[in-house]
C-alpha cells in the first residue's frame, strides 16, 4: 500500500491515519515527568520534541477524521495531570513552508543568494 498525504493531512488514508503537530505552552523543556504523564494520557502515538524552548508532539493519529483525531490528541494532552495546554497545532509541512518563506523574503533583499533554495529544499527531505 503506498502512502499519501492529502490536504488536510490525511496519510495512509486507507488506515485513517491522520498527521499533525500539537505546540504545547506551559512547558520549556522536555522532562521525565513530562514523558510519563503524556504517555499515561493517551499520547503513544506522538513523538515528543523540543527546540530553542519549545515542545511539541508529532503525531500520527488513528481516526474517523482529520478533525477527530486533533480533538482527541488535545483532548489527550489536556486531560494529563500536568500543567500544560496545546497552543496551536500545525498542519503536516508547515514548518518547512514557513522556512522557505523566510529565505524567500531574504532573497529579495540579497539576490546574491537565489541560488540557495533548491539546496535548502534538497536538506529538508
Amino acid at each position: 500500500m503506498s502512502t499519501t498525504v492529502d490536504p488536510n493531512g490525511k496519510q495512509d488514508v486507507d488506515r485513517g491515519i491522520y498527521t499533525f503537530t500539537l505546540v504545547l505552552s506551559g512547558v520549556a523543556e522536555i522532562t521525565d515527568d513530562l514523558e510519563r504523564g503524556l504517555l499515561a494520557s493517551g499520547c503513544d502515538d506522538a513523538l515528543l520534541w523540543s527546540s530553542e524552548g519549545v515542545v511539541g508532539l508529532d503525531f500520527d493519529r488513528e481516526a474517523e477524521s482529520w478533525g477527530a483525531a486533533i480533538a482527541s490528541a488535545i483532548k489527550a494532552v489536556e486531560s494529563s495531570e500536568l500543567p500544560i495546554r496545546v497552543e496551536k497545532v500545525v498542519p503536516p509541512g508547515a514548518n518547512q513552508i514557513n522556512l522557505c518563506n523566510v529565505y524567500l523574503a531574504m532573497r529579495k533583499e540579497n539576490p546574491e543568494i537565489a541560488e540557495g533554495l533548491e539546496q535548502l529544499l534538497s536538506k529538508l527531505g
